[in-house]
C-alpha cells in the first residue's frame, strides 16, 4: 500500500466535480449494423457534397465522422482511434478528429452494478465490503469505478465494475467488422492500410479490456517493473477479481488532468498547493519522461495509454500510474531499431535516423529512396533548429512533432508505417498532454543524451554483477545490432536494385520479343519470296508492292546468298527468343546475356 507520507492535499474538492448521470443501459439494438451501415452511408453522402461546395471540406466531413462515431460509440470509437495513428495514410484533418474521440462518461444503475458484483463474488456485498459508495465517481465505455473499503484487509479500494453485455455488444461489432475488413481486402480497397492487422489489433483490444484477468496481470507485472524506477502502482487484490469485476487499491492523489485544469483556471491556486506538497513540476516532468524511455528501450514493457487522466501526483514530485489494461511491448527487431534511432537522434546522426526510420516501415516504393531521406533529414534538422529557441511552444520541440512532420513525408510518398511504429508515435501524443505543461522547455535532443549516458551507467552496473557473461552478452547485443542496421540497409538496397534491373529487364523482354517477331516476319517473306520465284506458285502476292520488290531482289542475287541470309535471320530469331526468356526471368547479367549469344 502506498505510504501515507506521499499522499498530497486535495487540489479538488470531491464537490467541485459534477456528477456523473446515470442512465438505465439501452436493450441491445437489434439492428445495429445496419444502423452503423446507414449513419456511415449518410456521413459519406454528406462528405461528397461538401467537396464540391466547400473549401474546408476535409475538416468538416473528418468533424462530421467523429460525432458519428461517437453517437454510435462501442467497437467503432477504438476503430476510428486506431485509425487516428495512421498520420501516414490519412490526412491531417482525419487523424486529428478521430484522435480526439471519446466516450460520454454515462454510468449506469447501482442495482445492475451490484447485481455484477454479488453474481461474480458469491455472495452479498456486506460479506466482503464495509463501506461502499453506491455513486461511481469514474465511468467510461466499458466500466463504471466505486470506492468502497474491504473488510478482511482493512483497505480502501477503487472497484470496478463492468458494463451489462458490453461484451457480447463488442464482439458483435467486432463480427461486423470481420464481414467489412474481408469486404475491403475482397476488392482490394486501401489495401496498403492492412486491415487484417487493423483487425488483429481491435480483437487483442477487446479481448484485453473486456476480461479484467488480463488487467490484474498487468498490474502485477508493471508494479514489479516499476518499482525500480520508484512510479507507484496500486495494489491488486486478485481474490476479488474476476472477468468483469476489478478491485484494486485506493490511491489519493491529483490527476494530471486536474493539475492542468486548475492551473488554468487559478494559476496561484496550483502553486499554493505545488508548494504545499513539494511538486516541482520539472522533476516530475523529467522523472515521467526518464521512466517512459526505460520503460520502451530497457524493460520493454510500457504503459500505451498515459493520457493526463491515468496519472495521479502524489507528495515530493513522485507520481502513480492507473488504468493500466493497456500496456504494450515491442518485437525484438523492432526495439532493436528504435533504440538505434533514438540513439541517432541524441547524436545529431540525422542520416541514420532517416535510415532507421524507413526501415522500421512496413513496404517501402520501389524507388530510389535518396530524395525521401533526404526530406526526413531536412525534418529532423528543422526539428534539431527548434529545440533551443525560448519563444517556440512544447509541441514544436517535441518528439510527437517530429514524429508528425516525418510521418507527414511517409503519407506524401505512400510509405506505409508499421502498426508498431504508429502506436509508439500516438503513446508519445498522449504523453506530450503532460510533458507540455511540466517542462514545456525541454530539449529533447539533450534529453535523450543524459538518458543514453544514464542507460549505459545501468548496463555497467549489470555487467559488474554478471561478469564475462555480461561482457558477452553486451558484445552480442552490440554486433547484433550493428548487423542489423547494417543489413537492413543492404536489404533495401538490394530490393531498390531488384526492382531496378527487373524493370530494365522488362523493357529488355519488349525489345526482344519485338525483335523476335521482326525475324519471324523476315523469314517468312523471304521463304515465301524465294518459293514464288523457283515455282510461280502464291500468284495472289504480285499486288503487293513491297514483296514485288523483295522478289526483283531474289531475282538479282544468287540462291546461295539468300539461303545464307535465311540462316543467319533463323540464326537470330533463336538467339533473340533465348534472350527474351532470360530476360522474361529478370536475369539482366552480363554472363546469362554472353552465354546465350554464344
Amino acid at each position: 500500500m502506498l505510504n501515507k507520507k506521499y499522499t498530497p492535499t486535495r487540489l479538488i474538492k470531491p464537490a467541485e466535480r459534477p456528477k456523473l448521470v446515470i442512465v438505465e443501459p439501452p436493450a441491445s439494438p437489434r439492428f445495429r449494423n445496419s444502423r452503423f451501415t446507414f449513419v456511415f452511408l449518410r456521413w459519406a453522402l454528406g462528405s461528397m457534397w461538401l467537396r464540391l461546395s466547400r473549401k474546408n471540406a476535409a475538416h468538416v466531413s473528418a468533424r462530421r465522422l467523429r460525432e458519428m462515431i461517437e453517437q454510435v460509440g462501442g467497437l467503432w470509437v477504438k476503430v476510428g482511434q486506431l485509425l487516428s495513428l495512421r498520420a501516414d495514410f490519412f490526412s491531417p484533418e482525419f487523424c486529428s478528429e478521430m484522435s480526439q474521440l471519446q466516450y460520454r462518461s454515462i454510468g449506469f444503475p447501482w442495482s445492475i452494478a451490484r447485481s455484477i458484483l454479488e453474481t461474480d463474488l458469491g455472495g452479498p456485498i456486506d460479506r466482503y465490503f464495509d463501506d461502499f459508495d453506491s455513486a461511481p465517481f469514474a465511468a467510461a465505455s466499458i466500466s463504471q469505478v466505486h470506492r468502497a473499503h474491504l473488510k478482511a484487509e482493512n483497505a480502501w479500494v477503487a472497484v470496478k465494475i463492468q458494463r451489462p453485455d458490453i461484451q457480447s455488444t463488442f464482439f458483435r461489432d467486432l463480427a461486423f467488422l470481420r464481414f467489412l475488413v474481408n469486404v475491403l481486402r475482397q476488392f482490394r480497397i486501401m489495401q496498403h492500410l492492412r486491415w487484417g492487422e487493423l483487425h488483429w489489433e481491435i480483437e487483442q483490444i477487446v479481448t484485453e479490456e473486456t476480461d479484467y484477468r488480463y488487467e490484474e496481470a498487468n498490474l502485477r507485472r508493471m508494479k514489479k517493473s516499476l518499482r525500480k524506477h520508484r512510479v507507484y502502482i496500486p495494489d491488486v487484490f486478485s481474490r476479488y477479481c474476476t472477468r468483469r469485476v476489478l478491485v484494486m487499491e485506493y490511491i489519493e492523489g491529483a490527476l494530471m488532468s486536474d493539475f492542468i485544469e486548475v492551473g488554468r483556471r487559478d494559476p496561484e491556486q496550483l502553486m499554493a498547493w505545488q508548494t504545499e506538497n513539494n511538486i516541482v513540476p520539472d522533476l516530475v516532468g523529467a522523472r515521467l519522461l526518464e521512466s517512459f524511455l526505460r520503460q520502451l528501450i530497457e524493460d520493454n514493457l510500457f504503459h500505451g495509454d498515459l493520457h493526463p487522466g491515468n496519472i495521479i501526483l502524489l507528495r515530493n514530485s513522485r507520481f502513480a500510474f492507473i488504468d493500466l489494461g493497456s500496456i504494450g511491448s515491442m518485437e525484438r527487431r523492432f526495439l532493436s531499431m528504435y533504440k538505434l534511432s533514438l540513439a541517432a537522434m541524441a547524436t545529431r546522426n540525422y542520416q541514420k535516423a532517416a535510415d532507421l526510420l524507413l526501415l522500421m516501415c512496413e513496404s517501402l516504393p520501389q524507388v530510389d529512396l535518396g530524395e525521401i531521406t533526404a526530406e526526413i533529414v531536412r525534418c529532423y534538422r528543422a526539428w534539431d533548429a527548434r529545440a533551443p529557441l525560448r519563444d517556440v511552444g512544447y509541441h514544436e520541440k517535441s518528439i510527437g512533432s517530429v514524429a508528425s512532420e516525418t510521418g507527414q513525408v511517409l503519407y506524401k510518398h505512400r510509405i506505409v508505417a508499421s502498426w508498431q511504429f504508429m502506436k509508439m508515435s500516438r503513446t508519445w501524443s498522449t504523453l506530450d498532454a503532460s510533458l507540455n505543461y511540466l517542462m514545456p522547455g525541454v530539449n529533447y535532443g539533450k534529453f535523450i543524451a543524459r538518458y543514453q549516458r544514464m542507460a549505459s551507467e545501468r548496463a555497467w552496473q549489470v555487467f559488474r554483477k554478471t561478469g564475462f557473461k555480461g561482457w558477452v552478452n553486451a558484445m552480442t547485443s552490440g554486433v547484433n545490432e550493428l548487423l542489423l542496421y547494417r543489413g537492413g540497409i543492404l536489404r533495401r538496397e538490394a530490393a531498390v536494385y531488384q526492382t531496378v534491373t527487373t524493370k530494365a529487364a522488362y523493357l529488355f523482354s519488349i525489345f526482344f520479343r519485338v525483335l523476335t517477331r521482326v525475324m519471324l516476319l523476315a523469314g517468312v517473306v523471304m521463304l515465301l519470296a524465294f518459293v514464288r520465284y523457283r515455282t510461280g506458285w502464291f500468284q495472289f502476292l504480285e499486288r503487293s508492292r513491297s514483296f514485288s520488290f523483295i522478289e526483283n531482289m531474289v531475282r538479282n542475287a544468287g540462291p546461295e546468298i539468300w539461303i545464307g541470309l535465311f540462316l543467319i535471320l533463323l540464326y537470330l530469331y533463336r538467339v533473340f527468343i533465348k534472350l527474351y526468356k532470360r530476360f522474361s526471368e529478370g536475369e539482366t547479367t552480363g554472363p546469362g546475356v554472353r552465354s546465350v549469344i554464344t
